[in-house]
């Protein structure tokens, strides 16, 4: 076993009640009956269209249960490998898309053979896209074949070209759309998908089949009872009906209703809060660019003081990572700053030519400046005349 896996896999399995009590045990049931929303695809019509596909001979209700079961074998063996993983690399295990895209990256980069095993990773987890994908788009490639009288050719096609279309803004939402937080720091366009479908799509679909399949202006209960319970296997209990035509409804309105609040509730206090963050950061960099200055102006002074001016003076300090580049005219001057590497190639070029580089080049490097410079000689110069002394 790996070292802290032990502790990654009480972190899965023991139940922390302090934490429940701090994150409230409303929120957390709400989260977990989210998930087996999404988890399930109930509310989207998968679900549905798989199980018109069946075989009058097999009962709807086994294969649900057969589904379910399965569906949560997998997922927590996924947790297994997933979560030991992060504990024993010291990873923070994220949620979210977050987990996949970023933890799980760091820990292959740090795995012994993590490029290999992270590129049977990520090929699986294409496998598993691809499946998913024509599990949610079986129901419309099925409805433009029935509403439109489309063959499935026809129906793949087109619903392929507007998945890759509306495909675009997910992929570029890390990267080039990265700027785009519609709820706020932190968020990008996925957090956006992931609202519609799980806090919206999910729970009102779910809604609405029931509402279908229990109601007279529907499908109606007896009809929906003769169907799930045709064939063989283990039957739909009849004495559900009330919690099916009346307690579920409740349980998905206020599961609906809640992700609202909690999505919202707390967006004005967290804007002021971020406007008051927003001022306090102005105000430092404020005070950081003014500290700047003054020190800009110092060293311009102690130049005038030596009797001397300058267009172009280059400050490098190789301990420190860093370089500041001033340029002044009369009073007016401009620092840059950048890594040391950049400081010693702007060096190189402007100081030397052609086969006189390299040598210089490898006189700047950390390592030979570490056998050059003493207590006694703490610095080593490079006259700049063209540019940086003019009397």
């Amino acid at each position: 076993m790996m070292e802290g896996a032990g502790e990654g896999i009480r972190f899965y399995l023991i139940p922390d009640f302090q934490k429940i009590k701090e994150a409230g045990v409303g929120n957390v049931v709400f989260a977990a009956l989210s998930q087996s929303f999404f988890t399930l695809s109930i509310g989207i019509g998968a679900m549905l269209i798989f199980g018109s596909y069946l075989d009058k001979s097999r009962s709807l209700t086994g294969e649900a249960v057969s589904i379910t079961v399965l569906d949560t074998f997998v997922a927590l063996t996924a947790g297994f490998i997933i979560i030991p993983a992060c504990f024993s690399y010291g990873i923070q295990p994220d949620a979210g898309p977050s987990l996949i895209f970023i933890t799980l990256p760091n820990i292959f980069a740090k795995m012994s053979g993590g490029a290999l095993w992270g590129s049977l990773f990520f090929l699986f987890l294409t496998f598993a896209a691809v499946s998913t994908i024509i599990a949610v788009f079986e129901n419309l490639i099925v409805f433009n074949m029935e509403l439109f009288g489309w063959n499935r050719k026809k129906s793949v096609v087109v619903c392929a070209v507007l998945v890759v279309i509306l495909s675009i803004p997910c992929v570029l939402g890390f990267n080039v759309l990265s700027g785009f937080q519609p709820f706020g720091d932190g968020s990008n366009i996925m957090d956006l998908e992931d609202f519609i479908v799980s806090n919206n799509l999910l729970p009102l679909g779910s809604l609405g089949y029931l509402l279908f399949c229990t109601r007279k202006n529907g499908w109606g209960w007896d009809n929906f009872i003769a169907e799930v319970n045709a064939g063989t296997g283990m039957k739909f209990p009849k004495c559900l009906k009330n919690y099916v035509a009346y307690g579920i409804p409740a349980i998905i309105i206020v599961i609906y209703l809640k992700g609202y609040y909690d999505k919202f509730a707390g967006l004005g206090a967290v804007a002021l809060a971020d406007k008051n963050m927003y001022v306090d950061k102005n105000r430092a960099k404020m005070l950081e660019a003014a500290e700047k200055q003054n020190e800009n102006i110092r060293l311009l002074d102690t130049v005038k003081q030596q009797g001397y001016s300058f267009s172009d003076c280059l400050y490098c300090d190789a301990l420190l990572d860093q370089y500041r580049v001033l340029r002044a005219d009369s009073e007016f001057f401009l620092a840059e700053e950048g890594s040391y590497t950049g400081a010693v190639e702007q060096i190189v070029q402007e100081l030397a030519r052609g086969v006189e580089r390299g040598p210089l080049r490898q006189k700047l490097q950390p390592e030979a400046l570490n056998q050059v410079l003493t207590s006694t000689r703490a610095k080593l110069e490079f006259p700049y005349q063209p540019l940086l002394f003019r009397r």
